[in-house]
């Protein structure tokens, strides 16, 4: 990605490593019990336990891309990432 910060270029370089597509199959887990944390909700916890008032899972960053939009490959790739990752689809109403 800092290699090639024009997006189209990183498409290209994307799609030429053959990772376009290689995605491993979701498996529904048992949600009878808890859940395992990942390793940085781990990590999360341990920072929260040594500082409550920290704010260390704080981790501001910005990117400036260049080049144009497809409006719909962006919209596309958002919703694989949130059909991948399920906190992203959590809400509390």
């Amino acid at each position: 990605m800092f290699e090639t910060p024009v997006l189209g270029v990183l498409a290209g370089v994307v799609v030429s490593a053959g990772r376009v597509g290689a995605l491993p199959e979701l498996v529904r887990v048992d949600r009878g019990g808890a859940l395992p944390l990942s390793f940085a909700q781990q990590r999360m916890w341990f920072l929260h336990e040594l500082d409550p008032e920290g704010a260390f899972y704080n981790v501001p960053a910005a990117v400036r891309l260049s080049g144009g939009l497809d409006v719909g490959r962006l919209r596309g790739a958002l919703m694989v990432v949130a059909g991948r990752h399920e906190v992203l689809r959590t809400r509390f109403v």
